[in-house]
């Protein structure tokens, strides 16, 4: 599920959710300001959705609410635009699920263990 980066001009708007998809998993931020000329977006982490080999089974991933996290400044050639069909179910859980969702504690370890991730994949694109 690895996404390369692509050249294009960046038309995300604040306030859109975005994705970051890397190997099994996707991150869902919310766009807070564009920088355009730096090809960067500043956004604010929502969800992080995991697929587990025991989640495969089942089909659930495991999400981990980032949104009292710390924001981030990535570049925008990374994101795609998240659809209203896949945001809706992850936020509605967020609202209405607590119990399941994992403690803040290991979700800023799984969102520091993605980037880091996603750093390397993107500095090998980038040599």
């Amino acid at each position: 599920m690895t996404q390369l980066p692509i050249d294009r001009p960046c038309d995300f708007q604040p306030c859109q959710i975005l994705c970051l998809e890397h190997e099994n998993a996707c991150l869902y931020v919310e766009v807070v300001q564009v920088v355009a000329a730096r090809q960067q977006c500043w956004v604010r982490p929502l969800v992080l959705t995991v697929a587990t080999p025991l989640s495969a089974s089942t089909d659930a991933p495991v999400h981990y609410d980032l949104r009292q996290g710390a924001d981030l400044l990535w570049s925008s050639t990374c994101f795609r635009a998240a659809l209203d069909t896949e945001v809706v179910p992850l936020l509605a859980q967020l609202a209405d699920d607590k119990a399941q969702l994992e403690d803040d504690r290991l979700a800023r370890q799984q969102l520091q263990e993605f980037m880091r991730r996603v750093w390397q994949t993107y500095r090998v694109w980038q040599a």
